[in-house]
């Protein structure tokens, strides 16, 4: 399928999927806050910075995973291709 075709197939489904990757990272921001909380009160980020540094970019590439699902869910659903 070529871009120009992509493109009039998903024409109009902007906004739910806007909404779709939102609630996926509603989610992960809530967990991520907790988490950061409770590193902190209990002195973690203090210590390990890097750590912590580490923790986050492996919550971050979580996330991408879960919105690349969607994406992809999303244009098989609009495209019809079933695999």
């Amino acid at each position: 399928m070529s871009l120009a075709q992509s493109w009039k197939v998903s024409r109009g489904n902007g906004a739910s999927l806007a909404v779709s990757l939102i609630l996926v990272q509603v989610p992960f921001m809530i967990g991520f806050t907790l988490l950061d909380m409770l590193l902190s009160i209990v002195g973690f980020v203090a210590m390990a910075p890097i750590g912590t540094a580490f923790i986050i970019w492996v919550g971050q590439i979580a996330v991408l995973i879960c919105q690349a699902s969607v994406l992809a869910t999303a244009y098989r659903h609009m495209v019809g291709v079933r695999v």
